[in-house]
């Protein structure tokens, strides 16, 4: 009986033990996907900055020169990509890969090059669709994915703009509409994950707001405005969460425009002043804290713009 006892006990704490190692490196492997996310998250960030900037450059240049210059400047980032794109076929390498691949394809949609990106947003969307072949569970492997349909949706929408054509517009939108649903039934997956990070919580906001104002450019709001309803409370969670993050606060402030505005448009025009005045709040406390960027100002000044038309 006492050796029994003991082999029990020993079993009891190799097991405790084992738990133990195991939660550890548990807690070590979601760490290191944390990052590797993260690391994504910033090299996809600084592309956006950088092609934002070639916009603007743009804009500000003498139309002879801008082809020249924009050219110019697009070669010396690809030459920059080339020089750190991996090659190898680990997890890692092509995950980076595909960030790359999404960066070129976020510079040439912002400078008009809707093909190329095409070209480079379908690659790094087979490349993550094999990655999450290769392992289903892992939650960096479903937010790339998720982060691929988002930019494939962006630019449907952003060749349906570009065209005169209605019936080319309507079904670009269609095919821009499930993209988004696509990331977003993905993102709702990982925003009730117990370890949930508030950016997953942000990508579901963002991808019920993108669904709500396609929903309403095309027409129909009464389905924009359950999608709008639908993302609200994320929004307003994650601002009330994190009173110093201005992106969040303007965020809020961005639903409240565009509810406000559908409120208007359907004729629900108390609604409309009502929550457009709470949108004008956010804005306008930013800009008392010197935190109203360029796009901020350009978002209160369209509530504004609506108040006037509203109240």
């Amino acid at each position: 009986v006492g050796v029994s006892i003991g082999v029990a006990v020993l079993m009891a704490a190799l097991a405790g033990l084992a738990f133990h190692y195991y939660r550890v490196a548990d807690r070590e492997r979601a760490k290191a996907e944390r990052s590797l996310q993260m690391i994504g998250d910033a090299h996809e960030g600084a592309t956006r900055l950088i092609s934002e900037v070639l916009v603007d450059l743009k804009a500000r240049l003498e139309p002879a020169g801008q082809d020249a210059a924009l050219d110019n400047a697009r070669q010396i980032v690809d030459e920059y990509f080339d020089e750190n794109e991996l090659r190898g076929e680990d997890d890692d390498s092509m995950h980076m890969r595909s960030v790359i691949l999404n960066s070129r394809g976020y510079l040439a949609r912002l400078t008009g090059d809707f093909p190329r990106a095409e070209e480079c947003y379908g690659q790094a969307f087979d490349i993550r669709e094999e990655l999450l072949e290769r392992d289903p569970a892992k939650a960096v492997f479903q937010h790339n994915l998720a982060v691929s349909y988002d930019n494939l949706g962006d630019l449907r929408v952003a060749v349906g703009r570009g065209t005169s054509d209605e019936g080319e517009r309507q079904r670009a939108y269609l095919r821009a509409l499930r993209d988004y649903r696509a990331s977003l039934k993905l993102v709702r997956a990982l925003a009730k994950r117990s370890d949930a990070s508030p950016q997953w919580q942000h990508d579901l906001a963002v991808s019920h707001f993108k669904i709500g104002s396609l929903l309403g450019e095309s027409g129909d709001r009464d389905a924009a405005m359950e999608e709008l309803l639908a993302g609200l409370p994320v929004a307003r969670e994650l601002a009330q969460g994190d009173l110093d993050y201005a992106k969040w606060q303007a965020h809020l402030g961005l639903y409240y425009r565009e509810i406000g505005r559908n409120h208007g448009l359907s004729g629900q025009f108390g609604e409309a002043t009502r929550t457009l005045r709470m949108g004008r709040d956010v804005f306008r406390q930013l800009k008392d804290q010197g935190r109203l960027t360029s796009q901020y100002a350009a978002w209160l000044k369209d509530i504004d713009e609506f108040l006037l038309d509203f109240e």
